[in-house]
């Protein structure tokens, strides 16, 4: 005689059922509701949602953590980096800024240098509140020639190293700065402590 199904739904059925179908893995729901390992099994099997596997896509895990702040800003409660506080997405192994997913949904390609909120809201990640350096460049450079300044001050820079496209970057009071130099100037100093903390 074949056994009918069981009617029984633990009292969390439902909140379980939204995580696992937001993609969460078995272990995380259990340990956010308090529940048992089993339990979550039991829910996911009843709902039919196949088990979590590491192809979750970084713009799922960008929605997934994601969280609306008033005034149109995006907070997070995901995972962060220990040493800066930033939010940042694993995937496939790699974690990665939070910051890069949303700004490359927003444009299509990857960002070029370090991504940031330009709206004020430390970390926001509302997609069309983050710019990358090309975009600070370039906006930037915008408010140069609103100001009848050169936007594109040099072809290479002062030591003629390094060219603008690729190199050229703005303060945000808008003075010109070559990355490039800056970058090479960074790491002697670097090498320096270095060789200073060994030999002492």
């Amino acid at each position: 005689m074949k056994k009918e199904p069981s009617s029984y739904r633990h009292p969390r059925h439902s909140e379980i059922a939204q995580l696992v179908r937001d993609g969460w893995k078995d272990s995380a729901v259990a340990a956010h509701l308090g529940v048992h390992n089993r339990a979550v099994t039991r829910v996911r099997d009843i709902e039919g949602v196949r088990h979590h596997d590491n192809s979750t896509t970084e713009v799922a895990k960008l929605d997934r953590f994601s969280a609306p702040v008033s005034g149109g800003h995006t907070g997070w409660t995901g995972r962060r980096s220990t040493s800066s506080g930033t939010p940042v997405i694993r995937h496939l192994n790699v974690q990665i800024p939070a910051s890069h997913v949303a700004f490359e949904r927003r444009t299509g390609r990857p960002p070029v240098g370090m991504v940031q909120p330009e709206c004020g809201h430390k970390h926001c990640l509302t997609p069309a509140h983050v710019s990358d350096e090309i975009e600070r460049r370039n906006v930037r450079g915008q408010e140069r020639a609103l100001y009848g300044l050169d936007p594109v001050p040099w072809t290479t820079c002062p030591k003629d190293v390094h060219n603008w496209e690729e190199h050229g970057r703005f303060q945000p009071n808008l003075t010109p700065y070559c990355k490039g130099c800056n970058t090479e100037r960074a790491a002697r100093v670097r090498a320096a402590r270095k060789a200073e903390s060994t030999s002492a």
